[in-house]
C-alpha cells in the first residue's frame, strides 16, 4: 500500500514544479515590460511602466466584465419574474 502515498508525494513535486515555472515566466514577463511608456488620455498625458499598464486594463477589464454580468444577469431575473417564467417552461406550454 506504500504505492499510493509515493503517487501523492510525485504529484505534489509536480505541482511544485509546474509553479515555479509559472513564477519563473511571471517575473520574466514584468521584467521585459518594465519600461516606462506615455499614456494619452483625452484631459491629460501620463507616464508609467508598461507592466502597470497593463495590469491596469485587465484588472478595469475584469471589473467591468463582471458588473456588465452582474447587471445583464438582474435584467434577465427581472424579466422573468415579470412574464411569470420564473420556473422556466411548464409541461402544460
Amino acid at each position: 500500500m506504500k504505492l499510493p502515498e509515493r503517487k501523492s508525494e510525485q504529484g505534489i513535486y509536480l505541482q511544485i514544479a509546474v509553479a515555479a515555472l509559472i513564477v519563473v515566466f511571471l517575473v520574466a514577463f514584468v521584467v521585459s515590460n518594465a519600461r516606462r511608456v506615455k499614456i494619452s488620455f483625452v484631459a491629460f498625458d501620463a507616464q508609467g511602466p508598461l507592466i502597470a499598464v497593463m495590469v491596469l486594463c485587465i484588472l478595469l477589464g475584469l471589473v467591468g466584465g463582471v458588473v456588465i454580468g452582474r447587471v445583464a444577469e438582474r435584467r434577465r431575473v427581472e424579466r422573468g419574474y415579470k412574464d411569470g417564467t420564473e420556473n422556466g417552461p411548464t409541461a402544460a406550454s
